[in-house]
């Protein structure tokens, strides 16, 4: 197997077999990472389904298929090209909007004069964005219910942007834009523009140096972190030259089956109000959803969790809801159907996914406060960084000797270090660091 294959976590698995095709073959012939290239896959697959379908959890809980992704990782690793090459469907069908404008306005320019006062003007309709502020984003949207998604090659410059304008209200859409929640967006001498149902997933790529910047206790702290897809694999390299090819039936494949996503119809009522088609769980697959639901929640619950995994954690059964919406319509696709209903392999499929995204949220938190420990006291970090996995406090004594560290300074290091969830006691004088 490639040494690239060998480190990526991402279960491919869950994708339908001609996709999982596409992702390996891309990896063994073009260089792409497979945890960046299947994270774009799932944002295309995202952009399909658009308003057009949602999950009935349970009554009183609707989830559609909004994704905030970052892919992080340093550069020259092929994080750009990796990210084009799964979202090149949602290029072409960009192409297709604007073909039918040009055509459309080319018919619009040749009415006469009172014939054009009762036709409405063309409008182009767009897919992807790069500009952020709330009344671009709202305005394009309302031009495009199905959805419109953000897509920046780095995603500092949409963090960065926040309240660049407005103070404090950027950040506040975002969140509401990802619990599809209604926004409303004033414009000055200008109509107000009210988007009832937003759908605007997002992909980018960051570099690892600037986490602690970007995600530090203020997006931690009100849960905005918690809502980011962190994509950050282990020993990612870049990679030499490979003289295969990339097969065109599987590139031609993977296109089509996401446009199908595109074909499913987008309901609006009288009155333009959306109507999404709604699939529920088969009884099998709610089941095995409750399980992993419960199972989740003493996660959360457990005095061993980490402070900083606690909101993840609580964000986790929206995620795996999405993802699985996400992965069953996609496998209806493959197959030429429409999606009906949750089936249970697919609740594993999301699951099991939903495990690895979890895993990349710790090790970007993680990362975030071993910077934090490593930069407020360089002392208490080296430390903490000689101290073994596992320990008691005579082997905590003695490597604070082995670095001429007085006790009772380690003492109070110890304290600050369990307290902010470096370390958590398993039992009695036992102590063990939380693994990244």
């Amino acid at each position: 197997m490639d040494k690239q294959n060998q480190h990526t976590a991402f279960p491919i698995e869950v994708f339908p077999l001609p996709i999982q095709e596409y992702i390996i073959k891309a990896n063994q012939t073009l260089n792409h990472p497979v945890d960046y290239l299947a994270s774009s896959i799932l944002f295309a697959a995202a952009m399909g389904i658009g308003n057009s379908v949602r999950l009935r959890v349970k009554n009183g809980w609707n989830e559609v298929a909004i994704l905030y992704i970052a892919i992080v990782g340093k550069p020259g690793i092929n994080k750009t090209h990796s990210l084009d090459f799964g979202i090149r469907p949602l290029f072409r069908k960009e192409r297709q909007y604007l073909k039918q404008y040009k055509q459309e306005l080319a018919a619009y320019v040749e009415l006469d004069e009172k014939e054009r006062l009762q036709t409405p003007e063309p409008i182009l309709q767009q897919l992807l964005i790069t500009d952020i502020t709330p009344e671009t984003i709202s305005q394009l949207h309302e031009n495009n219910l199905r959805g419109i998604g953000y897509y920046r090659d780095e995603l500092i410059a949409w963090l960065n942007d926040f309240n660049r304008y407005h103070k404090g209200s950027d950040e506040q859409f975002w969140l509401s834009a990802f619990s599809n929640k209604s926004i409303r967006v004033n414009r000055a001498n200008k109509k107000t523009i009210m988007i009832e149902s937003p759908f605007i997933p997002v992909i980018g790529s960051i570099q690892p140096t600037v986490l602690p910047e970007l995600f530090g206790d203020k997006r931690t702290n009100n849960g905005f972190t918690d809502r980011i897809l962190f994509v950050f694999p282990d020993q990612v390299e870049k990679p030499h030259w490979k003289e295969d090819e990339m097969p065109q039936d599987l590139i031609e494949e993977y296109e089509n089956i996401i446009h199908r996503l595109f074909e499913i119809e987008l309901r609006l009522d009288e009155y333009q109000h959306i109507q999404p088609y709604e699939v529920g769980f088969s009884p099998e697959a709610k089941a095995c959803f409750v399980e992993w639901y419960n199972q989740n929640t003493n996660e959360y619950n457990d005095p061993a969790t980490p402070v900083h995994m606690a909101g993840s954690i609580a964000k986790s059964d929206v995620i795996c809801c999405r993802l699985m919406l996400i992965l069953q319509t996609l496998q209806d696709a493959a197959v030429m159907q429409r999606v009906q209903q949750i089936e249970t392999e697919t609740v594993i499929k999301a699951i099991r996914l939903t495990e690895y995204f979890k895993g990349q949220a710790k090790k970007v938190k993680q990362y975030i406060e071993e910077n934090k420990l490593r930069s407020s006291n360089e002392e208490r970090w080296h430390y903490f960084h000689n101290l073994p996995q596992e320990f008691n406090w005579k082997i905590a004594c003695e490597t604070a000797h082995a670095i001429n560290l007085n006790v009772k300074t380690a003492e109070k290091y110890m304290k600050y270090l369990v307290q902010r969830g470096f370390l958590f006691k398993p039992g009695h004088n036992q102590y063990r660091k939380h693994k990244p």
